[in-house]
């Protein structure tokens, strides 16, 4: 890591070398990165879908033409449409599996002519800024945003030894040697990771309007006025919302609403003020969610008719010779959110 950011200064007659000449090229390329990362959120910034369709050779998958910045603020641009090869999967794994596929780029230097220059140069070097797509076993998705990050004042360049950047395109399954099917996700809701802005500050363009995003330690957003007064609304970390004016909503009635953590096989409790015998009256929503971690799958996560949380999941150990084995299903807790409504509401 270096103590300070320089750039050259050249002088009149001075003789230039090709260290800084491509010094000079460098800086602003390393000043990018760093602002690609640092003041964005990286990822995929525009295109990049797989898109399967059946073709002459059998199931095919195209990656679409697009935008992505991996974690070291390298852009990676797919300028047009490109097939994925079947000769390229080297992946093993069952029938039923979602194989994650990457984007990674790298640097290939290429020279466009064998000649000399005129000082015995070699002419005509070039550093051509390509793509590789990477297909990964199921678990290697699992974690796949966890990627070292580099240092703030360092460039886009990958160090010696780390292991090149990755940007998560989707999931292939695969078939009788040929891709059988895609998908943007995993079973196990692991998606895509979208580029973004990142920053506490956003302002409106006449500057009367200012969202503030993190700015108190106990504050998830504000939206203040430029006069000064009290936040017009304000969200805390806890969800709780909190608003100067009035709420106007074309929702009928009165909605309750209860969250928390339950285990595979409890009933899920009523919100507060809202009786047993009078749930036949109302419309109950319930949003279930598993609280996986690591290698694990959700094989079943549902709550039935009367509300009684049905939960498991299968864990994929990996051995030394990395063999994937799977244990038998096992009750998992779940992250709930109950709501209850007068019917005819949504």
């Amino acid at each position: 890591m270096a103590d300070v950011i320089e750039r050259p200064l050249f002088a009149e007659g001075e003789i230039l070398r090709a260290g800084d000449l491509n010094g000079a090229l460098d800086r602003g390329r390393e000043r990018d990165a760093r602002h690609a990362r640092q003041a964005h959120r990286w990822g995929i910034v525009v295109g990049l879908q797989l898109k399967g369709s059946p073709g002459a050779a059998g199931f095919e998958v195209e990656l679409q033409p697009g935008v992505a910045v991996d974690v070291r603020g390298r852009e990676i641009v797919v300028p047009a449409a490109d097939a994925l090869s079947p000769d390229a999967f080297n992946v093993s794994g069952g029938e039923e599996d979602w194989f994650p596929v990457f984007l990674v780029g790298v640097d290939e230097e290429v020279t466009a002519s064998t000649g000399f220059d005129s000082c015995g140069g070699l002419a005509g070097r070039r550093t051509r800024e390509r793509y590789e797509i990477e297909f990964g076993r199921p678990q290697e998705a699992l974690d796949w945003e966890d990627q070292a990050a580099p240092e703030v004042d360092e460039g886009p360049d990958l160090p010696a030894g780390q292991q090149a950047a990755r940007v998560l395109l989707g999931f292939v399954q695969w078939k009788n040697n040929n891709f059988a099917a895609v998908r943007d996700d995993s079973p196990g809701d692991v998606r895509r990771r979208y580029a973004g802005v990142r920053g506490g500050a956003f302002e409106s363009p006449d500057a009367a309007v200012l969202a503030l995003v993190g700015d108190r330690e106990t504050e998830a957003l504000s939206l203040q006025l430029k006069d000064g007064t009290s936040p017009i609304l304000r969200l805390d970390r806890k969800g709780n919302l909190f608003i100067q004016g009035t709420l106007n909503s074309a929702l009928k009635g009165d909605v309750k609403i209860s969250s928390g953590v339950a285990s595979d096989g409890a009933m899920l409790p009523l919100p507060a003020g809202v009786k047993e015998e009078d749930v036949d009256k109302l419309a109950v929503h319930v949003f279930v969610r598993p609280l996986v971690q690591g290698p694990l799958v959700p094989v079943q996560c549902e709550v039935d008719e009367q509300r009684r949380v049905r939960c498991r999941v299968r864990e994929f150990v990996v051995a030394a010779t990395l063999d994937v084995t799977a244990e038998l299903p096992r009750s998992w807790p779940v992250e709930y959110l109950l709501a209850v409504a007068p019917k005819g509401t949504s």
